[in-house]
């Protein structure tokens, strides 16, 4: 998935859009089937394979039937595939199966288990290694996030009524942002067509707000400190955002009706990747009244960060509380807290020699924390804090703790063109059982240049 594309398209497409246009409501909503999306998921395994065999000739994608057997006959492993195959490019492929099943009017949930049949099927028999427990994992928890979110901004983007090159930027800019939705429109004859009602999904209206920014950081390190060694060097950050928050967490009654997206890059140099996901699966209100809301709610996570000094991938579940209030002119302030699990995640390792890996993997659980004040379109403060633990399964044996900090301040000065400053931290403790204690802390400050609608 690449970040600037996405960026541009978003850029392009839904910011024509009104908001209350953002999700269209097609009726009737489609009888899902199983068949077309369970064929798609293996043509698109034997294209990937074909292109790994014939064109790359890697050697895991030399394939015959012992192989086949012998993944079928043997147990599970942890690989040893670099931080981005594992934690990222995984659950984009996982990305693909869910969306073809999306596409074909099934549910989150069963799309979800359309995820976990593609990846199986890739593991078993379109790869001459062991089938792996992290590749497993990852693809399904990640491709039903990456699926979901995707899915539904490429549905946004979509306009039938649209002509000419409004109509070519809208279905360029959702075949970038999910392919499958784009390639199955292209099949079905609807990238051409007006309205039709046939297989699309029903989305409810939702509101939608997207930001993007970019800026400078100022004077920022790295600190390391261990039994091991100490430096303190600059550390590569993405310099360039685009914030999606999609829906109303309070009016969400479907699993992402609302979820937040963040993406970063460094387009100039330093190259990075960032990708912070949030959304709401679940909830049931606690209260309502004229100035404020407060729900339980269930929410699935995902975090990616590689930028050459550390590296962190998470997927969890967990359950929390939402609060808002509003009051006077358009003020307000929101929480929302949440606890859960993480089945797997990735973080840096020091110690790739003794693990033939450069990071771990391990689960364990996860807490966030964010708590927004401001005053509707023209300023607001935020606070977002996400803390990791995680229990080494595969790589050296240990406990990893890792906090992820970020305060910001933002204001209007002609709209939808703003202002803001960020200061960000991120810290880890590593307690190994073989190798010492390591402990990091980075921080950093940003002048940001805002561009925002809604």
């Amino acid at each position: 998935m690449s970040t600037v594309a996405i960026l541009a398209a978003l850029l392009l497409t839904i910011g024509s859009a009104h908001a209350d246009d953002a999700i269209r409501v097609l009726d009737p909503e489609p009888e899902p089937t199983w068949i077309q999306p369970g064929l798609e998921g293996i043509a698109f395994n034997v294209a990937m394979w074909s292109y790994d065999r014939y064109v790359k000739d890697y050697g895991f994608s030399h394939i015959d039937p012992s192989t086949m057997y012998e993944n079928l006959s043997s147990g599970w492993v942890w690989d040893k595939d670099q931080f981005s195959i594992n934690q990222f490019w995984h659950p984009y492929q996982g990305s693909f199966y869910y969306s073809a099943a999306r596409y074909y009017g099934n549910d989150f949930y069963v799309s979800t288990a359309f995820t976990t049949l593609g990846s199986l099927q890739w593991e078993y028999f379109m790869e001459a290694e062991h089938a792996s427990y992290n590749d497993l994992i990852t693809t399904t928890l990640g491709g039903s996030m990456f699926g979901e979110v995707t899915f539904r901004l490429s549905n946004a983007m979509l306009d039938p009524n649209s002509k000419g090159f409004e109509r070519f930027l809208r279905e360029f800019g959702a075949t970038v942002v999910n392919p499958i939705n784009g390639f199955n429109r292209l099949l079905s004859g609807e990238t051409y067509r007006g309205y039709s009602r046939r297989n699309q999904p029903r989305f409810r209206r939702s509101s939608m707000l997207l930001r993007a920014t970019t800026g400078e950081a100022i004077p920022f390190f790295v600190t390391a400190d261990g039994d091991y060694r100490t430096r303190r060097q600059r550390l590569p950050r993405a310099n360039t955002e685009v914030l999606v928050i999609y829906g109303d967490e309070f009016k969400a009654p479907k699993p992402y009706d609302y979820f937040i997206l963040n993406l970063g890059v460094n387009i100039v140099k330093n190259p990075v990747s960032t990708v912070s996901a949030r959304a709401q699966i679940a909830s049931t209100e606690i209260y309502h009244s004229a100035h404020q809301r407060g729900q339980l709610l269930i929410g699935q996570n995902f975090d990616y960060i590689d930028n050459g000094m550390y590296k962190l991938g998470v997927s969890g579940v967990g359950g929390g509380y939402a609060h808002i209030r509003t009051w006077g002119d358009n003020w307000y302030h929101t929480l929302h807290t949440q606890i859960g699990i993480i089945p797997l995640g990735g973080v840096s390792t020091e110690f790739f020699r003794q693990t033939q890996r450069d990071y771990n993997l391990g689960a364990g659980a996860f807490s966030h924390t964010r708590i927004a004040l401001g005053q509707r379109e023209i300023w607001h403060t935020a606070f977002v804090s996400d803390r990791y633990w995680l229990h080494t399964r595969s790589g050296v044996k240990g406990d990893e703790f890792i906090g992820n900090f970020r305060f910001e301040v933002a204001h209007s000065v002609w709209k939808p063109v703003g202002v803001a400053f960020s200061l960000g931290a991120f810290d880890r403790l590593a307690k190994t059982r073989d190798h010492g204690t390591r402990s990091e802390f980075t921080q950093e400050g940003r002048l940001l240049l805002t561009y925002g609608f809604q």
